[in-house]
């Protein structure tokens, strides 16, 4: 069952960054979008770039991402770049 859930996810998580690698900004209103779109498929999301930084988070407005913390040495994001893929199940 886990097993299964990891991989849905996997499948939602390429589909959300090809839609984000299509957006040549994330502007406001694209930025609206991916939230509506993490919103309707039950999920919260944050992308990060290669140092870090937030460029995306679901539950928050565009408006508060620079008071967001560097995510680069969260356990998650280091076994992302150790394995292609890190997790946090947060409960």
């Amino acid at each position: 069952f886990r097993t299964r859930i990891i991989n849905e996810m996997k499948t939602q998580a390429n589909e959300f960054e090809y839609v984000i690698r299509t957006f040549s900004d994330i502007d406001s209103l694209r930025y609206k979008h991916l939230q509506q779109l993490a919103q309707s498929a039950n999920l919260r999301l944050t992308f990060i770039n290669e140092s870090g930084i937030v460029l995306f988070e679901s539950e928050l407005p565009v408006t508060k991402l620079s008071s967001v913390e560097n995510h680069l040495h969260r356990p998650e994001v280091q076994e992302a770049l150790r394995n292609g893929i890190g997790q946090d199940r947060g409960w």
